[in-house]
């Protein structure tokens, strides 16, 4: 995360809901600040004026939770990772396609193997001492001998979860403009750097907003840097694209001929009877 004193020199910080002082903790380095807790309380003050203090402001992370789907020949297995990484986060998960939520969950304790009639496997990282949780993910165990289709729900919005790494400005104006035309996509955890031709001058943003970025916020970004840094460089580095539909995202792959894996894909999952990818 990136923390910006406005007004004081001095940024410092408690985890959980310890209080701050100015004997606390110093923020090493407020414009890159790696955020391995799940609660952070910060104070700036000026140490030249003994009664100018900030206000405290709290953080709280949002729970993420990735997965990988391993097929070892005879079985699959699945592991688990929940972000940031806290020893108070508790990864809960069901194998009957019920939501992690109900009674009966399985709690993960590493990569385990899927049973053999298993469809679905959901899961949902959960920080009760916070109370706050991930998203549900469904995760769509492949059946032997079905149908050659994406094991996705075409209906449901869809994140796919691959970091895109362009290197150049040519690719990266590529995809602002495949975003213009697929408006609905949206772009989380992004970063852009413009570099001088000499490479004397080097700009970057970084941004996690939980909404994402729509094409209009990350061609302004884009265009704010090239500005800086006229005539150089630009890349710009996508941790994940969240899509309206299984659909879209299809659409999407097809549209940049991108191969297609179904564990870089994640989903909510969906009420009983909702509608799924097609027969």
């Amino acid at each position: 995360m990136k923390i910006e004193p406005l007004h004081a020199p001095v940024v410092v910080f408690e985890t959980g809901d310890a209080e701050p002082t100015r004997a606390s903790t110093p923020v090493p380095t407020p414009t890159r600040f790696e955020a391995t807790a799940l609660r952070y309380r910060f104070l700036a003050f000026d140490p030249a004026d003994m009664v100018r203090d900030s206000a405290v402001k709290e953080w709280t992370a949002k729970l993420r939770l990735k997965y990988q789907l391993h097929h070892r020949g005879d079985h699959y297995e699945v592991e688990l990772l929940a972000l940031p990484k806290a020893n108070s986060i508790t990864i809960r998960y069901t194998t009957d396609g019920s939501s992690p939520t109900s009674v009966g969950t399985a709690t993960y304790d590493g990569p385990f193997r899927v049973p053999a009639s298993c469809r679905v496997v959901c899961a949902m990282a959960v920080s009760a001492e916070y109370g706050i949780s991930s998203e549900a993910i469904r995760i769509t165990i492949p059946q032997k001998g079905g149908t050659e289709r994406p094991p996705i729900d075409l209906a449901s919005p869809a994140r796919w979860t691959q970091q895109t790494k362009l290197d150049d400005a040519s690719a990266v104006w590529d995809t602002i403009v495949r975003l213009e035309q697929a408006s609905a996509v949206m772009a989380h955890d992004i970063s852009l750097t413009a570099e001088s031709t000499d490479g004397q001058q080097n700009v970057e943003y970084s941004g996690a907003m939980d909404s994402g970025y729509d094409a209009v916020a990350v061609k302004a970004i884009a265009q704010k840097l090239q500005d800086i840094v006229s005539g150089g460089d630009l890349r710009m580095t996508i941790g994940s694209l969240a899509f309206p539909t299984g659909q879209a995202l299809l659409d999407w792959h097809k549209a940049t001929n991108q191969p297609f894996n179904a564990a870089k894909v994640s989903q909510a999952v969906s009420a009983p009877g909702s509608h799924s990818a097609g027969q």
